[in-house]
């Protein structure tokens, strides 16, 4: 009887008589992808050495996609910070752009000469303005469907507070009041009543963008022409 053979494949345990090749990145493709990362910033301008001092901002938002829509709401600010980063990172190829990956906000605020602090500053401002009024765009857009749910369960046997907000909302029934405190004071006159609005005001809610911001493009225009 012959023995079986020891160079027989035995069989993998999911049924193939092979594992799957694992794709591998060699020394040469980093080596590549390195160089190209040089040679952009060699083209912007920037050492290495200047990246490696400097501090990082790329952490603060994380994967590419939240860097875009930094830069994205940076365009919405009139500060003379956000001005000169966007003037260096639009001269920037795309290509270049790619290359520099994650150190594509360092090279930028090198070569723009900003102060990081202010331009952090400036892209932290400038998001948290811009999704405030995204959230208060879907909230006008959204609130005519819900007012019509409202009036559709105001009009069930169940519907007491539906129908106590409705009234409220035109001034059929007076609003309540917001906290009220009393406060004893030691001599004898009547105890005086002071009446607290904890309502919150819808600026606060919804901060508009301020004047300024809303002349961004010409103040931009201006700068870059190099004008006063």
């Amino acid at each position: 009887m012959k023995k079986p053979s020891s160079s027989a494949t035995a069989l993998i345990p999911n049924g193939s008589k092979k594992p799957k090749p694992q794709p591998v990145v060699s020394k040469n493709d980093l080596t590549k992808a390195g160089k190209r990362k040089d040679a952009a910033l060699y083209r912007v301008g920037v050492s290495k050495d200047q990246i490696a001092q400097c501090p990082r901002l790329a952490p603060f938002f994380g994967k590419a996609a939240n860097i875009e829509h930094v830069l994205n709401a940076l365009r919405f600010s009139a500060d003379v910070v956000a001005i000169k980063f966007l003037a260096v990172y639009d001269k920037i190829p795309l290509g270049d752009r790619r290359n520099l990956n994650n150190l594509l906000l360092e090279t930028v605020a090198v070569k723009s000469g900003v102060d990081f602090n202010e331009i952090l500053g400036a892209m932290m401002f400038s998001l948290r303005t811009m999704q405030a009024q995204k959230s208060g765009v879907i909230t006008m857009l959204e609130h005519p469907s819900l007012v019509r749910s409202t009036i559709k369960f105001a009009h069930r046997k169940d519907g007491v507070q539906d129908r106590r907000m409705l009234h409220e909302a035109v001034g059929f029934t007076p609003t309540p009041k917001g906290m009220t405190m009393n406060f004893n004071m030691p001599q004898a006159e009547a105890p005086k009543v002071v009446t607290e609005d904890t309502s919150p005001d819808v600026n606060d809610v919804f901060p508009m963008i301020a004047e300024k911001e809303q002349h961004w493009q010409d103040r931009r225009t201006k700068l870059l022409e190099g004008k006063t």
